[in-house]
């Protein structure tokens, strides 16, 4: 708890006592947990804001608040009903967190500070309720003020011990239920110690508590610095609760990554450990004679094995035929390994830039450290390499590693960051993204590989859903912008063509 009965009266006697005789002048709010007072006396003005920290209330002294205000963004004019009144007084009750203040027109203004079911609330001159600031406590619209509770003291009067002394008898268990404890009370030290509170905050265990230490700090002290250390703690509040939020993304991020660099591992074990479909096509290129057009599957024997097996069969197709077709399924097996294989490098250099990220913040011990790391972090989110990584899709296969844009501007961003022999492509009379084969001459290029790149490029244009899609393709030398063109705009100077079927990246490796 950060406030306790205690507390309440030194901000009584601290920042509302000084209120007497002043004018309200504007509460005004900008969210749910802050509430901001103005009172104006002569040429002083006063300032005051109740703030909720993890649903307390806390007081402190607050920032000037001008009329312009009200014309901000969010902001809502609260407690009207007290604007141009005059404070009267300003009552405590005793061993209670409840303060009030009266005003000249009979309404009361009621700071409740029970824990986080704290409240202000605004009664009106026949003590009904007429505004509740926190809207969430519905039962607050039935809070009755007890004006005649004996405890209840009005600050710049004497105090009444008769009455606190009886009321203490009445609910002693509240206080102790030892008989020889009461034997031994004496009520003059009592209120003397009440007087003259020594007390320290401190902040552990992510809750700020209140914490009584007899005389290591002075009442003198509190009272000098309660506005200084309250703010602390509010800092210190924030900054645990920040520390906590990120610290706990940072981990739920780490956590699936690793989850799905595990099942990328197991694809990658099934993928090496299964049967290869070259060996599957050979088996049934040698047994070929034996195996007719119309059968669904083949049982023969495994000479690499020994052992009798059956294979599945696409029966519209003949023995050669379907060997055929798990050839071509052996071919893209290394692709489909290639691809699971850059996806474990990119998600292993995710996990640790993420442990790297979680180091860094244990080693947090301010929130202006906190502050520093969260910019540095967002500085690494936009600096160039990582834009680079998000710009434009990357695929990678036998060695070729290949681009191609996700927009007009990341169309621009792979154009402007070729060599001129990288090759470039694009679907021929369609609108589409940008292809890039990068770090290889054409002369060097293969047949297959440029099919593979053009299916692609084909893939993320408007002839995706083509049976054959015209691509063409040029040395990035012969392609430029058009001067004052839209993004992603070029001409091309000399280029060939390729006709394709438009395929994406899985499913063409898969196919």
């Amino acid at each position: 708890m950060i406030a306790s009965h205690w507390v309440y009266r030194i901000w009584a006697e601290q920042y509302l006592s000084p209120l007497i005789d002043t004018k309200f002048d504007l509460g005004i709010s900008f969210s749910s947990d802050l509430l901001s007072l103005k009172f104006s006396s002569n040429d002083l003005l006063h300032f005051i804001d109740c703030k909720w920290v993890d649903g307390e209330l806390l007081l402190s002294n607050g920032n000037e608040i001008k009329e312009s205000s009200k014309n901000k963004k969010n902001a809502l004019v609260q407690l009207k009903a007290l604007n141009g009144e005059i404070v009267k007084s300003v009552s405590l009750m005793f061993l209670d967190r409840l303060v009030r203040i009266d005003f000249s027109n009979n309404f009361k203004l009621v700071f409740k500070g029970f824990g986080r079911f704290s409240n202000v609330i605004l009664l009106g001159s026949n003590n009904s309720v007429v505004q509740v600031f926190r809207l969430n406590f519905k039962e607050d619209w039935n809070f009755i003020l007890d004006e005649n509770d004996e405890r209840w003291w009005e600050l710049n009067k004497p105090i009444n011990p008769t009455a606190l002394k009886e009321y203490l008898i009445k609910f002693k268990n509240i206080i102790s239920k030892d008989e020889v404890f009461w034997d031994c009370f004496d009520f003059n030290k009592f209120f003397e110690s009440y007087a003259n509170l020594d007390m320290k905050f401190q902040y552990s265990n992510g809750k700020i508590e209140l914490v009584e230490y007899g005389i290591e700090i002075s009442k003198k002290s509190v009272f000098e610095n309660i506005d200084k250390i309250i703010k602390q703690l509010v800092k210190a509040y924030y900054f645990n609760s920040k520390y906590r939020l990120l610290k706990t993304d940072l981990i739920k991020k780490l956590t699936k990554l690793n989850s799905y660099n595990t099942g990328l591992q197991q694809q990658r074990s099934i993928l090496q450990e299964r049967r290869s479909y070259k060996e599957i096509g050979d088996l049934v290129m040698s047994n070929a004679h034996s195996i007719k057009k119309g059968v669904s599957e083949a049982l023969i024997t495994d000479y690499f094995t020994g052992n009798r097996i059956r294979i599945k069969l696409n029966k519209e197709l003949t023995a050669s035929q379907n060997a055929e077709k798990f050839y071509k399924k052996a071919k893209n097996e290394s692709l489909e390994l290639a691809a699971i294989e850059e996806k474990l490098n990119n998600t292993a250099e995710l996990i640790s830039k993420t442990n790297n990220d979680l180091e860094e913040l244990s080693k947090v011990t301010t929130l202006t450290d906190f502050q520093n790391l969260k910019f540095s972090l967002k500085e690494k989110a936009a600096s160039p390499g990582k834009q680079n990584q998000s710009t434009a899709r990357k695929y990678s296969w036998n060695g070729i590693e290949f681009w191609v844009g996700k927009n007009a501007k990341s169309n621009d961003w792979i154009l402007r960051n070729a060599t001129k022999n990288d090759i470039w492509m694009h679907a021929s009379g369609v609108a589409g993204s940008h292809g890039l084969i990068r770090k290889i001459n054409l002369s060097q290029l293969k047949n297959k590989d440029l099919e593979i790149a053009a299916s692609i490029t084909a893939f993320y244009s408007k002839g995706k859903n083509q049976a054959l899609q015209t691509v063409m393709y040029a040395e990035r030398k012969f392609v430029s912008k058009i001067k004052g063109g839209n993004a992603g705009q070029v001409k091309v100077q000399k280029w060939e063509t390729i006709d394709v079927e438009p395929k994406d990246f899985v499913k063409f490796i898969q196919s």
